[in-house]
């Protein structure tokens, strides 16, 4: 099983349905965002002239940016729901 998908057991048997909004919306937040990565590439890769290049590359760097953050969210979300499945479970 992956990680994420025992996290979203976890989250559906320990969390309730808030928690399992936030997750699905953390996980579908990164993959849109990765998603936007592999656009911007596509892009940069495209690009005909060095202005093009540029840009194309300022955008890159911002999506790179963007998914790299909603990755951390997510795994913070998901660090978290072990901690509380550890704590439920009686782990220190």
């Amino acid at each position: 099983m992956s990680r994420a998908r025992a996290a979203h057991t976890r989250v559906v048997s320990e969390g309730g349905a808030e928690a399992v909004d936030t997750f699905m919306d953390l996980y579908v937040g990164w993959r849109e965002r990765a998603r936007a990565v592999h656009v911007s590439s596509e892009r940069w890769d495209r690009a005909a002239d060095a202005d093009e290049r540029a840009d194309a590359f300022a955008g890159f760097s911002s999506a790179l940016e963007e998914e790299g953050r909603a990755a951390r969210r997510f795994g913070e979300f998901l660090a978290q729901a072990d901690v509380f499945a550890a704590a439920g479970a009686g782990e220190p």
